[in-house]
């Protein structure tokens, strides 16, 4: 058999073929109402899960919604923790989502989790969704004994626009002077509006039209254009990335996010941030969380190689 070609859709994926897409821009109301109903898988009996409220940034922001999952036996003890962003697009989703994974994290890793419910465009624009990231982060540096959390161990990690928050957050922190994460995890992250203006091809799940939607909800302007008027909204954009913390991006070599992805783990190499990039052959966004894909062998191997991965992230890729 031939070496599969990086460009085509992976054997295991191809009923997605089949499948069909649905345009953001339909129905989002629906759909955001229906992502922020969803209330999670219940926890097993070695899980707990906590919820808790963080002040608003500024005082005339809303608070912010954080969920913690647990390992049942750490009591009080301060663990590794992951700072956690939802995907979505900017423009749907939850922070009681992939709580499946979540748990699993938890128990073969033994770390907290602590996932953010962020605000998200078209009602809430940037820098909304920015400021609760860094609200997130400024009340977990306050309150790691409360916590169970280890301050020296903690790191910034998201999925898709998640993965995009995570980023842009990280520059944030770093320009504030803050204590740094020990590193970021970012998953097929959503880190430049301007793909938009690349030439479209068929790509599964997450397309130019739903991202050209996501991002105009998201800057509350035309994606593409020159500048953005708010900053740390858009990731890619920025040139200088001396001093961020250690990075890992992983993406299939035909999600949209693609070239993106790769161009700014080159940024982060040339600014001389570790970083490991990893791609998957033939694999579409976020393929190895949808119930068709992920106990094929393929999305089985994705998940295992996303979990070693966050493993090495807690100690900094110091032993890569």
């Amino acid at each position: 058999m031939s070496e599969l070609n990086p460009n085509e859709l992976n054997p295991d994926l191809w009923p997605i073929r089949y499948l069909p897409g649905f345009p953001l821009d339909l129905a989002p109301t629906i759909l955001v109402n229906f992502s922020r109903s969803l209330k999670g898988s219940t926890a097993p009996s070695d899980i707990t899960v906590q919820d808790l409220v963080a002040p608003g940034l500024k005082p005339s922001d809303p608070s912010v919604n954080l969920r913690v999952y647990s390992p049942a036996n750490a009591g009080d003890r301060a663990l590794p923790a992951m700072l956690w962003f939802h995907g979505g697009g900017y423009v749907v989703g939850s922070h009681r989502m992939g709580a499946d994974t979540t748990f699993g994290r938890c128990r073969k890793l033994g770390i907290r989790v602590v996932s953010v419910e962020y605000r998200m465009g078209p009602d809430n624009p940037a820098p909304a969704g920015n400021d609760d990231a860094y609200a997130a982060w400024v009340y977990v540096q306050a309150n790691v004994q409360k916590l169970g959390i280890d301050r020296e161990k903690v790191v910034v990690g998201g999925q898709s626009a998640g993965g995009g928050m995570a980023a842009a957050l990280c520059q944030r922190i770093y320009d504030q002077g803050d204590v740094q994460p020990l590193s970021q995890y970012l998953l097929y992250p959503m880190l430049d509006d301007r793909t938009i203006l690349r030439p479209d091809s068929p790509r599964y799940v997450w397309t130019t039209r739903n991202n050209y939607y996501g991002w105009k909800s998201y800057l509350g302007q035309e994606p593409g254009q020159d500048t953005v008027r708010t900053p740390y909204s858009v990731p890619g954009r920025r040139e200088d990335l001396a001093g961020l913390p250690p990075a890992y991006i992983t993406v299939g070599t035909i999600d949209l996010f693609h070239d993106e992805n790769k161009e700014y783990a080159q940024k982060l190499e040339k600014a001389g941030v570790k970083t490991r990039f990893e791609t998957v052959p033939g694999g579409f966004h976020a393929f190895e969380t949808m119930p068709w894909f992920k106990n094929t062998t393929m999305g089985a191997s994705y998940n295992r190689t996303q979990l070693a991965a966050l493993a090495s992230a807690f100690k900094g890729f110091r032993e890569d």
